[in-house]
């Protein structure tokens, strides 16, 4: 007789003298027994008295896609949220201007139009990725309380309650330097009430009440967080200009960026050993066209030390504080920037900041 065969029969002849299967597990392990083959006799003992074979645990594959939903819930989760605070950071900046700080706004509108895609894409997704979460606990209750779920949720409160320490350590510190503005305590507020809902998301999610089951928690949420976002995605689009009065901005913002870079090849040239404005630009062999209208940018010789660069614009940049904004700065239509041939002009306040 084989060592399972024998260890079967000693479990079956224990149990009908009496022996508890805690106390027979115990003194198993304590023998030296492997706890696997321990409770595999005891899942063959109740098969044979109940007539019902033990089930298969889940598989791999479905613990991972369990930890796929959760872990892609998670990451939506705070995409949207983070491009909803990066927004309003945004609309506080313009609505709050501080005069020492320069508001580049080809540079905001670049971020808003990132954020605004982040939440169009990202939202959806979160509540896909939910509702499959829901739909899958609704079918197996036991997964309610799965260690994936439990671990996505309590890392969320982990890093909610990090954001919520340290937005408040950086309030009071601000407020004891006696620095504290409109504009910096609407930013905390900002903080506060975005971590505040993931706070009360997950640490609800994690509890069991009676009166508040799962599913309607979940709708809650949803529901608030959808208007909160439709909300946003309206100033949003107010702020940032529809994509038409974007794309005026970018090719202006390109514009700067070729004048800008035709300065910096004059500034080659003298380095080569030009000793002045050149009378035109075929004189040293440069050409730069207008990409959008396919005619070169103007080029004037002042006089022996200075020179003009020309474009037209089809939207104003009001002046900024820094030198650079103020150097660049111009109305919609022709513009010309006068520029010293001894010195190369400063980089364009938006130029790399711009897609493309």
């Amino acid at each position: 007789m084989s060592n399972s065969a024998e260890l079967r029969a000693f479990v079956k002849a224990a149990r009908e003298q009496g022996a508890t299967d805690e106390f027979l597990v115990a003194m198993l392990r304590d023998k030296g027994w492997p706890a696997k083959d321990v409770y595999a006799v005891f899942a063959q003992q109740y098969a044979d008295q109940t007539g019902i074979v033990l089930p298969e645990p889940p598989g791999r594959l479905e613990a991972a896609r369990e930890a796929f939903f959760h872990l892609l819930a998670f990451v939506t989760l705070g995409t949207w949220i983070f491009s909803i605070g990066s927004i309003w950071f945004d609309l506080i900046e313009s609505w709050v201007p501080d005069p020492t700080v320069d508001r580049l706004d080809g540079f905001v509108t670049g971020r808003i139009s990132r954020q605004l895609a982040s939440i169009i894409v990202a939202f959806p997704v979160f509540i896909w990725a939910t509702r499959s979460i829901l739909r899958d606990q609704m079918e197996n209750p036991d997964k309610a309380e799965s260690a994936v779920r439990r671990w996505v949720s309590n890392i969320g409160l982990l890093l909610t309650a990090l954001v919520f320490l340290g937005d408040l350590i950086t309030f009071v510190t601000v407020l004891l330097q006696g620095e504290i503005t409109t504009r910096f305590a609407l930013r905390c507020c900002v903080v506060l009430v975005l971590a505040g809902a993931v706070f009360l998301y997950y640490s609800r999610g994690l509890g069991k009440s009676r009166t508040l089951p799962p599913v309607t928690w979940h709708r809650m949420f949803a529901g608030g967080s959808g208007l909160a976002m439709l909300l946003t995605l309206g100033l949003g689009f107010w702020s940032n200009g529809s994509p038409s009065s974007v794309r005026v901005l970018n090719e202006d913002n390109r514009r700067v960026g070729d004048l800008h870079g035709l300065t910096v090849q004059l500034q080659n040239k003298k380095l080569n050993g030009l000793q002045g404005p050149p009378a035109s630009l075929a004189e040293v062999g440069l050409t730069v066209a207008d990409p959008f209208t396919g005619r070169p940018y103007e080029y004037r010789r002042l006089d022996g030390e200075h020179y003009a660069v020309c474009a037209g614009f089809e939207a104003p940049i009001a002046t900024g504080a820094s030198p650079a904004a103020r150097f660049w700065a111009h109305p919609a239509g022709r513009k010309c920037f006068d520029i010293n041939f001894a010195s190369e002009p400063p980089y364009p306040p938006n130029y790399f900041q711009q897609p493309n």
